[in-house]
This record gives C-alpha cells, structure tokens and sequence, in this order.
C-alpha cells in the first residue's frame, strides 16, 4: 500500500509580518499513487490544483527527490485569522490526506480514458 504522509510547519518566528494563520499544511504523496493521474492533469486550474473534496487552495506543489510529490496549504491570506490555529491546520492535513487517499485506480484510469477520448475527437477533427 502507498502511505501518503501529512505534516505541519507552523511560521514561528521565520516568517516576518505573517500575522494572519498559524503555518502550512503538507500531504506527501508517493510515486505511482493514482491522485497523481488528478493532480498533475491541470486543464481544470490556470495555477492552483484542486483536490476532490478539500476547501483550501493549494499553494505549493513540487517534486521531491524521492519521486513521490508533496502539496500543501498556507494560512497566510487575508482571509485567514487566528481561528486557523495549529489545531485547525493539523485537521485540514487530515481532510487532504483523506482526500488523496481515496483517490482510487479506476478514478485514474475513467480521468485517463476521457482525457484520450478527447483527444482523439480533436485529432479527428483537425482542419488541414
């Protein structure tokens, strides 16, 4: 089984003038998980993924040195107050792990299926 892990940065000291939330928010994904199929298929976003089932923006994304892909939120936007504490960033890593992990192979292959059928039906299409 792929583990997808969760982790938590709080800004402490580090980051001056961040007055609004308490830190970020990470989910670690391996390599070959099938959410990569969703994640990394970005037609649907002009710069931020969308995770199924998850509220907040995601505003990292990279590849790691391992090959698995690491996603994560910030509590740093003006929306964000102390509401969103280290206890309210620990529970929402939770809601994108869960997120991630219920993201199946017959998900990937349905996202997979319709990307080639479309296109297919462009390729058909295609004025000389």
């Amino acid at each position: 089984m792929m583990e997808v892990k969760g982790s938590t940065v709080g800004y402490g000291d580090r980051l001056q003038g961040i007055t609004k939330g308490w830190g970020c928010g990470y989910v670690t994904i391996p390599k070959g998980h099938p959410a990569l199929a969703r994640l990394l298929d970005a037609d649907d976003s002009f710069f931020y993924y969308e995770v199924d089932n998850f509220t907040e923006q995601i505003t990292f994304s990279a590849t790691q040195k391992d090959g698995s892909y690491k996603i994560g939120f910030d509590t740093a936007h003006s929306w964000n107050d102390e509401r969103q504490d280290e206890l309210w960033v620990t529970e929402k890593v939770s809601e994108l792990k869960a997120s991630i992990e219920a993201y199946t192979i017959d998900d990937a292959k349905k996202l997979l299926e319709g990307k080639i059928a479309r296109l297919n039906y462009e390729f058909e299409n295609l004025v000389d």
